[in-house]
This record gives C-alpha cells, structure tokens and sequence, in this order.
C-alpha cells in the first residue's frame, strides 16, 4: 500500500479536514468543523485549579424535546496561577423553567462564579417571574441574574483570539458532548444552525472581561459590547 500511516493516507486520498476524513473514510461521520474554533486547538484539562472564578452563561430559551432544539449553558473559568481559561457546559433539551435553573445551579457549584443570561427587557421580565417562582417553591434565594443583551457575532472575536491563542482548556465531561460539536461547527449566528452552546460560551467570555474576573490575563484586547444593566 502507498501509504504506511493514516496521515500519510489522509494525504493520499484528500481529505481536506477531519470531517472529510471521519465521514468519508472512516464510516464515523461527525459535524463540520467552522472557522472559529477549529478542531486541532481543542484542548482538555486535567485539572481545575482551586483558583479558577469565573461565569456560568446561559442562553434561557425553552428548547423543545421533540424538535430536536437545545439551550446552552456555559461555564467559563479564569484562573490567574496558570493565565488559563477552563471552558466546560451542555446543550440538551430542558422540559420547564425550574429544570433549566436547577441546571444552571449545578454548573455553579461550589466555584467562585456569577450568572449571567441572555435578555432582552421582555425576557428579563419573564424569567425574573420564573425566579421568583423558584424561590417561593424552594423557600431560598437565588443567586443574583446579570442580565445580558450581547450581539455574539460582533464579540465572538474575543473568544475566538483566547481559542487560538491556545489559552483555552475544556472540562473533561466536553469530550465528544454535543456542546463541543456545536462549538467545532460554529461559524456565525447568522448562518442558522445549531450554535447554543457557543452563543452562550462566546458571551460568558464577554461576561467574564465586563466583570474584570480576568485581570491576571495582562492587556486583553476585547471588542465592545452592547449590552443592557444589571436589573435583578
């Protein structure tokens, strides 16, 4: 055989990227990859240092089960002893308002984080009563909201320069997820596909520069962002 390696092979038959490759020729097809975050900067940590303080983001639309739709949350950590940030969510479907907040919850943990959620003022409104709910069914607080109005392909440049720049490092529990799919295959919110997660990713890194959780990091540059206050 021509060729005596599988990059070698690759070679030989063409495959321009690893969705041609995995699709084509190895029987395991899997999602393009976009321009944004590219497969070959993908890498994993192997721990979380105790440090790290960050945002969990969430993009808090009910996505329906039996259309297939998911909602984003993203948890995006910054930690100042290794000037690396940890990326980790999920993109799954969420059958009512409490479940989805529950969730968000659980991504905040024990760590040192904020929340944040994408609103405009109708949505603001209606998910401070879904809250307000909560905490009267759960008889305790809710951390505060910082409700936010991003325009995600006007900032995804930020994200995107940290991707490349080789400072990003997933949670474990990403590997194969849907949430790294949508990651890998983002290329615009105008484009139309499934892009939850990195919305929601793309804007808890604007949420964590807003919040100057990332001083340790030197003179970031970041694009500039339009967004709504604080209100609950």
């Amino acid at each position: 055989f021509a060729a005596t390696s599988e990059d070698a092979l690759r070679a030989l038959v063409g495959a321009y990227d690893d969705a041609d490759w995995m699709g084509n020729y190895q029987g395991r097809p899997q999602p393009p990859a976009g321009y944004i975050f590219r497969r070959e900067f993908v890498q994993f940590a192997t721990e979380i240092p105790k440090d790290a303080r960050g945002v969990v983001f969430v993009d808090p639309n009910l996505s329906k089960k039996s259309k297939g739709d998911t909602t984003g949350i993203a948890r995006l950590r910054y930690s100042p002893t290794t000037e690396l940030y940890y990326l980790g969510g999920i993109a799954r479907s969420f059958s009512s308002a409490g479940e989805l907040l529950e969730a968000a919850l659980d991504m905040m943990g024990g760590w040192s984080s904020q929340l944040g959620m994408d609103g405009n003022v109708s949505q603001e409104s209606h998910w401070s009563q879904h809250i307000r709910a909560w905490c009267r069914i759960h008889k305790r607080p809710f951390p505060p909201v910082h409700f936010k109005h991003y325009h995600v392909d006007q900032i995804a440049g930020n994200l995107h320069k940290l991707w490349i720049d080789g400072l990003v490092r997933l949670e474990p529990s990403m590997a194969n997820s849907p949430a790294l799919e949508q990651l890998i295959a983002f290329t615009s919110k105008a484009a139309g596909n499934k892009d939850d997660f990195p919305d929601a990713a793309i804007s808890a890194a604007q949420m964590l520069n807003d919040r100057r959780m990332d001083r340790g990091s030197g003179q970031r540059q970041t694009t500039a962002s339009l967004i709504i206050p604080d209100v609950y």
